[in-house]
């Protein structure tokens, strides 16, 4: 009976989640391309995320990130900013990008023949898709399966700086659908006069919804404008609302709610950051606040914020200061700047990067950046370093043409990163101080195929080789192109045994796993069922309603300790493990949240049950020994 006790309290503990990640190849310690002082080495630019609020439950929540761009707030930019652009820079040979949340994809259009980007699909490296559902709309499929959909009719405000010359901004971030069925609704609304810094009509984002009844209500500074054209762009608050309980409409300006809900607040200065310097404070939901100091820098000499007579780089301010939300309104963080230059040999000189950082002082401690000299004029310097305040240093070699990484040595870590030259920069090796080293190579999609541990040059070790492929029972689905169909790990490189995988194609979730046969000659298979199902809240007024799509949450998990499994049951009954997940009944609120989990083992069946409020925290949790025979 003890041994059956623990079985049911440990399949509580493995399990915390209702999906599953794929599985794949431990993937390499990951080379910094940013050091601690969150600067990218590379590029000399600053990064700062301030997560600032979040509703919901495990992984059908809702968070609000605030994101520097370009190292500023130039406006309140986020983490649901997104827009598709066209670069026409040579040394990329010219491609679609594609941008959301702060990170970008692209694919190559150098072939397309027409100007209204006719349907494509990659034919080299991992498969990616866009294709055309309007005059005004596309939609472009990550290497994930992640979908977004971007339309030309909205405008957001970039900052001049956002895109190198000769880049055309094209639209803005619509729609963002996981393989999972989890979606997210940018809403926007469209100023009835032109952009101050854009001689065009723009937009701003009125609210962020999904389709599990969360939202994100953003109210502005003004909503007039004729009157208040900038402040018609700044943010001033954010409110976190759960529309099973309250309903809002998203693309109101504003919205009373019968329940408080939890928000951020901003507060520019008067000139908001796009015609001199100033501070953001930002005011979190529990009473603490951050302030962001901008600075504008001299477009000139060595970019200084004191420019004796030169010109100041006009709407563009820098971070210069950051006060942080445990510091008691003392300055955390600081960072002096100045502009690169590339010179000619005959002295003809032009500014490459404006403003980078060039020292950061952070709680006492102190990184400084150093780069070469570019070898020629208009390349680009091939060799950075950040030396930290233990004498760390990160150093990193480039392209001269095209900036591409292609080495890095971080003495932090111990380590050298050698990186190939390909659209994800992949890396190949790793060189470990103590002379050992581990050899990665990768299938045309970027994968991981094997993995060979090296021991140190001396050393009796053996090589530890991991082995993997890729063409699983989805392929050639794009939300599985880079799950396992198998995996071979050191010991079954000389036994043959491997760890194989199939997935549920539609979510690109694992379906079963069957792992090599144990010292004791046991095969342990797992499988997973998924369903659709569909949340309710207050999608158009204040009656609860099904949402229009739905998501796929798992519902049960078999393990087969002994024998063999199909799908749905183990040929050996009494040695089968189930788990099977609970969640609330149609038309209730908050019922895709995870209300409570049962394992079931040798005829015995305990349940744990979880209780939420309505911003989605877990208020209380009722163990087996409650005897609770329902969780609803």
């Amino acid at each position: 009976m003890q041994i059956k006790q623990n079985l049911l309290i440990t399949g509580l503990a493995i399990y915390s989640c209702n999906v599953l990640s794929a599985p794949a190849i431990e993937p390499p310690m990951q080379h910094k391309v940013s050091d601690k002082a969150g600067v990218g080495i590379n590029s000399g630019r600053s990064s700062i995320v301030l997560d600032t609020i979040s509703i919901g439950a495990g992984d059908l929540s809702l968070q609000h990130k605030m994101m520097s761009h370009e190292d500023s707030f130039y406006v309140a930019f986020d983490n649901f900013w997104g827009y598709m652009y066209s670069s026409s820079s040579v040394s990329l040979g010219g491609r679609l990008n594609f941008t959301f949340g702060g990170s970008t994809e692209h694919i190559p259009y150098q072939d397309y023949k027409s100007a209204a980007f006719v349907d494509y699909e990659t034919t080299s490296g991992p498969k990616r898709k866009l294709k055309k559902l309007s005059a005004n709309t596309f939609e472009f499929t990550n290497s994930s399966g992640v979908v977004y959909e971007y339309s030309t009719a909205m405008h957001i405000p970039t900052p001049f700086n956002t895109m190198a010359f000769g880049d055309k901004y094209i639209a803005a971030i619509t729609k963002v659908t996981y393989p999972s069925g989890y979606q997210l609704k940018i809403n926007y609304k469209t100023s009835a006069v032109f952009n101050p810094l854009h001689a065009i009509l723009s937009s701003r984002i009125q609210s962020v919804t999904s389709n599990t009844g969360l939202q994100l209500k953003y109210s502005y500074k003004s909503n007039n404008e004729v009157k208040d054209n900038w402040n018609w762009f700044l943010v001033d608050e954010i409110k976190a609302i759960n529309n099973a309980v309250d309903y809002c409409d998203p693309f109101a300006d504003a919205c009373s709610t019968a329940h408080t809900w939890s928000k951020i607040k901003y507060s520019w200065p008067s000139n908001s950051l796009v015609y001199g310097e100033g501070d953001l404070t930002v005011n979190l939901p529990d009473s603490s606040r951050v302030i962001y100091k901008h600075k504008l820098y001299c477009n000139f000499g060595a970019g200084v914020s004191s420019c004796n007579g030169g010109a100041l780089i006009e709407n563009d301010p820098r971070i210069s200061d950051i006060v942080s939300a445990s510091s008691s309104g003392t300055v955390t963080t600081s960072y002096a700047r100045g502009n690169e230059w590339s010179c000619s040999g005959g002295g003809n000189c032009s500014i490459s990067k404006k403003g980078i950082v060039t020292k950061v002082t952070k709680d006492d401690a102190e990184w400084s950046y150093k780069r070469s000299a570019p070898p020629q004029y208009n390349y680009i310097p091939t060799e950075v370093t950040s030396t930290g305040p233990h004498g760390q240093d990160i150093w990193i070699r480039t392209s001269s043409l095209t900036g591409a990484i292609e080495f890095i040595r971080d003495d932090e870590q111990g380590a050298s990163f050698t990186i190939k030259n390909d659209y994800k920069n992949n890396i190949e090796k790793i060189s470990y101080t103590f002379g050992n080293s581990v050899h990665f190579q990768h299938d045309l999609r970027g994968n991981i195929t094997e993995k060979r541990e090296k021991p140190a040059a001396g050393h009796a070790d053996p090589e530890l080789v991991t082995t993997a492929d890729y063409q699983n029972n989805c392929s050639p689905a794009i939300n599985t192109q880079h799950k396992p169909a198998w995996i071979k790990d050191p010991k079954g490189q000389t036994t043959g045994a491997t760890t194989t995988f199939s997935y549920h194609c539609a979510s690109g979730f694992v379906q079963t796993q069957d792992a090599p046969t144990d010292s004791k000659g046991i095969v342990s298979k797992k499988s997973y069922n998924y369903e659709q199902r569909y949340a309710y809240y207050k999608l158009n007024g204040n009656s609860i309603v099904q949402a229009d799509s739905p998501v796929w949450l798992m519902t049960s998990e078999r393990e087969c300790l002994t024998g063999s499994a199909t799908d749905t049951a183990c040929t050996n009954a009494t040695e089968t493990i189930l788990k099977t997940y609970h969640y609330g009944s149609e038309n209730t609120a908050n019922n895709l949240w995870l209300k409570g989990v049962s394992v079931s083992y040798g005829g015995e069946t305990r349940t744990t049950c979880f209780v939420y409020d309505n911003i989605g925290n877990k208020i209380s949790e009722y163990q087996p020994m409650a005897n609770k025979q329902s969780c609803e």
